[in-house]
Formats: C-alpha cells, sequence, structure tokens
C-alpha cells in the first residue's frame, strides 16, 4: 500500500528544529508540494587568500586574542602582519 502524501509543507522556528526534520526525512515526499522559482545570482570577487600553516600552540595564543577583541582569527592575523611589515 502506497504512503500517503503529506498535504502541507512543515514550518519550523528555528534553522536546527528544521535541520533535525530534514535529517529524517525525504524531500521526495513533499516534491508535490514544491513549485519551480527563477532567481539571479550575483557574484562577486572576493580578495585573493592564501592559507599557512601555523604552529598549533600559536594558533591557540591567536585564537583566544581573537576572542578577546571580538574579532575573527583572520582580521586578527591580517592586522597582525599589516603591523608588523609596516614597521619593517
Amino acid at each position: 500500500m502506497a504512503k500517503p502524501k503529506p498535504e502541507q509543507l512543515p514550518t519550523f522556528q528555528t534553522y536546527e528544529e528544521a535541520g533535525a526534520f530534514w535529517d529524517t526525512h525525504d524531500l521526495g515526499d513533499y516534491w508535490h508540494l514544491t513549485k519551480p522559482v527563477q532567481f539571479e545570482v550575483d557574484l562577486k570577487r572576493t580578495p585573493k587568500s592564501k592559507s599557512m600553516r601555523v604552529d598549533a600552540k600559536l594558533h591557540s595564543r591567536l585564537r583566544r586574542m581573537a576572542d578577546q577583541r571580538h574579532v575573527s582569527m583572520t582580521k586578527l592575523v591580517n592586522q597582525l602582519l599589516a603591523d608588523q611589515l609596516a614597521n619593517l
């Protein structure tokens, strides 16, 4: 016997609630309730970045420092490097 199809898409109060639901459900069961949409995406180029390895102890110190200053580690490292290079 075929499983009955839901009559409406579920709604959620939080992203976590939605994630928990879709972790255990299949969109295929709700496909008949979806509709096509059109949209445009305007991708802007972001500044190029490079990655490098950082010693684990140094990484921990940087993380604490960034947290204390309420900035991202990337912003902190870029500022520290810029300050040091300006003083050369």
